[in-house]
């Protein structure tokens, strides 16, 4: 016999909007649970290792004319954390 049955949660309450269910009762529930948290961590790690060949890979642009690290400050919204020390004592020997 199938019986219908509805679960409501009252998610304006933040001390009720939480509910921790047996695994048993919530495979029930969501029984695609298990396969899209592998897909999400194989998704995740994939991301996490891609970052960091990035990082890895990512060769840092150095300019030797004041008006090349100029244009690459204002590409940074004049952050001096993107310029390198040959570059700031560039700039600090032409002011």
């Amino acid at each position: 016999m199938h019986v219908p049955a509805f679960l409501l949660f009252d998610i304006t309450d933040k001390s009720t909007s939480a509910i921790n269910l047996p695994t048993k009762y919530f495979k029930g529930l969501f029984p695609e649970y298990e396969q899209t948290l592998k897909i999400l961590q194989n998704d995740l790690s994939n991301k996490i290792d891609e970052e960091v060949v990035v990082d890895k890979v990512k060769e840092v642009e150095e300019y030797t004319t004041v008006n090349d690290i100029l244009d690459k400050l204002s590409r940074n919204n004049y952050d001096r954390s993107c310029l390198t020390e040959r570059e700031i004592e560039i700039l600090e020997n032409n002011i």
